[in-house]
């Protein structure tokens, strides 16, 4: 299985084809992708902006600075993730910025053209999309599907 591992592959193509190699053949792999890019909250950066669709919106470098200048707080949900308890809140930042920048902007559809594509056998794909409270910006929705814009997991069950 892979768990929120997709969007940081470089080469989603090869990671798909090294799985398939590994499996037997009748193997099941799953995948889960959340958040995919184009979501919400796609950035992986809400802890430090919490502006739905921002990573999209804005200029990298204006999102950017917005996360740098990010402030730790007792509120912050993420108080008992590993990550954040093991280290002070300037590595943890630095951390997720660069997380942002390594992300592939992997899209739903172009996923599934990749899973076609490697040889699995789609078993089941069930994407699921934000509540109805996440409205895109008119701006996005004529640059993006607003299935992309409006899904933010997806999970894969595939064979081989």
């Amino acid at each position: 299985y892979s768990w929120s591992v997709f969007e940081h592959l470089p080469d989603v193509p090869a990671a798909l084809a090294a799985l398939h190699m590994a499996l037997k053949p009748g193997g099941h792999c799953l995948i889960q992708i959340d958040p995919l890019y184009l979501s919400p909250f796609g950035s992986h950066l809400r802890r430090l902006v919490d502006i739905p669709w921002g990573h999209l919106t804005m200029s990298t470098a204006a999102y950017l600075e917005l996360a740098r200048q990010a402030e730790d707080s007792d509120a912050n949900a993420e108080k008992g993730d590993l990550l954040y308890s093991c280290n002070d809140f300037a590595s943890y930042k630095k951390h997720l910025i660069e997380q942002f920048l390594d992300l592939n902007r992997l899209t739903v559809r172009q996923l599934l053209y990749y899973v076609q594509q490697s040889g699995f056998s789609m078993l089941r794909a069930l994407p699921v999309r934000v509540s109805g409270e996440f409205v895109p910006p008119p701006s996005l929705l004529c640059a993006y599907s607003p299935d992309d814009l409006l899904t933010s997991t997806l999970y894969l069950l595939l064979r081989r």
